[in-house]
């Protein structure tokens, strides 16, 4: 439904497993976030922690299937930013990390300085 009006989609997968199967569906998102949820709202970002997974997820849904990957869990700054770019992500997905910064617009600003 959400297509047909025009938006567009993202889904959150907790591992590659799931990121095949929502690649599989009849009506792709358009992006496809890969947050496991042992690392969401924590200290210890994806980009850092499990950086083979991130690839595999690229290699397997970007490079295969040109459906955009995103970087969630634990992303707090420029350097989590840099190493998801790095690693072939199109962009993050963030939510702790800017609900819980003393200065939104400053944190956002520095993560976006990262994927630069």
């Amino acid at each position: 439904r959400a297509h047909e009006m025009n938006l567009i989609v993202g889904a959150c997968a907790k591992d590659l497993g799931e990121a095949k199967a929502i690649s599989k569906l009849k009506n792709k998102p358009e992006f496809i976030a890969y947050e496991p949820p042992s690392l969401i709202g924590g200290n210890v970002s994806v980009s850092s922690e499990k950086t083979e997974i991130i690839q595999r997820v690229v290699k397997e849904i970007w490079e295969k299937k040109k459906i955009k990957i995103l970087c969630g869990a634990g992303i707090k700054n420029q350097e989590d930013a840099r190493i998801a770019k790095k690693l072939g992500t199109k962009g993050l997905l963030v939510a702790s990390g800017i609900v819980k910064a003393t200065n939104k617009e400053k944190s956002i600003m520095e993560l976006c300085k990262g994927l630069m």
